[in-house]
């Protein structure tokens, strides 16, 4: 379980691939789509949302359906209203953080739109047919980042974010849930709405009060099992916190807007089977 829970989609948008002729020769690599990426996440980076449809719904032979961007371009321009009020305003270029291939002939790039408050995820898919060059097949706009993470590898991937993270750790050992929750609503280190405070602690020490009854007396003892990071902006840190028969999985979720790290968001798991990391 989050608190509080960032992952309702704000908007999944798709149309038809365009109906215009496409080039007969059939490149090897996924340098068309590439090109088209780049510059429709230049676009929304330099303008916004709503450039989006200039790029993507611009009637040639990579294009969405034309007739389909007065409807593209409205929703747009709400979806950006909504998205600043929510989420503060847009900081810095769109990063990208993730890229999936299905075969050779369908692929998805993932970028990440900095708010103040909270990151967007762009997923922008593009599809090749047989014969035919890369044209846009779906785009997505949406919160939910947790999609977005991937495994950090050995390397400590910011030693300030593990700092915080560590922080969190400490707070919980001295003082249970009612000291966690105090250092990551404290000023100027959370994004958490302040008014949530008091309805976080009476819900995380349920939480954990019902995780730990049939696993026997805490221990005391907590090992880090996993970082995982979106991008160079977003980093969540897996503790195990280890009890007599069993243990509870605590997710500590990091963002840094623009220079400081800053608490995003908590989960508590008590349920370890989808946790593992799966061997090669």
């Amino acid at each position: 379980m989050c608190y509080p829970s960032f992952a309702a989609v704000l908007m999944i948008l798709s149309a038809g691939v365009g109906t215009g002729r496409t080039s007969k020769s059939l490149t090897r690599n996924f340098d068309g789509a590439e090109k088209l990426v780049e510059t429709a996440a230049k676009a929304i980076a330099d303008r916004g949302p709503v450039a989006f449809a200039d790029i993507a719904f611009c009637g040639g032979a990579t294009s969405f359906k034309k007739e389909d961007r007065p409807t593209a371009e409205a929703a747009l321009e709400l979806l950006a209203i909504k998205m600043e009020a929510r989420f503060g305003k847009r900081v810095g270029d769109l990063e990208r953080v993730g890229t999936d291939k299905l075969g050779r002939s369908l692929v998805r790039y993932t970028y990440m739109e900095k708010h103040e408050r909270a990151p967007i995820l762009w997923q922008f898919t593009f599809y090749r047919p047989e014969g035919g060059g890369w044209q846009w097949h779906g785009f997505d706009l949406n919160d939910a980042w947790v999609r977005g993470f991937h495994p950090a590898g050995g390397a400590v991937p910011c030693a300030e974010a593990e700092t915080l993270s560590e922080s969190g750790i400490d707070a919980l050992k001295a003082g249970g849930v009612p000291k966690l929750i105090e250092a990551i609503f404290a000023s100027g280190k959370s994004l958490l709405p302040a008014g949530d405070r008091n309805g976080a602690v009476e819900l995380f020490v349920k939480l954990r009060d019902t995780a730990s009854a049939p696993l026997g007396k805490a221990s005391g003892a907590f090992e880090l099992i996993r970082t995982e990071t979106c991008g160079k902006s977003l980093i969540r840190y897996a503790y195990l916190e280890k009890c007599e028969r069993g243990g509870i999985l605590w997710e500590f979720t990091l963002y840094r807007a623009q220079k400081e790290w800053q608490w995003l968001n908590l989960g508590l798991i008590n349920n370890l089977t989808n946790s593992f990391t799966v061997g090669k």
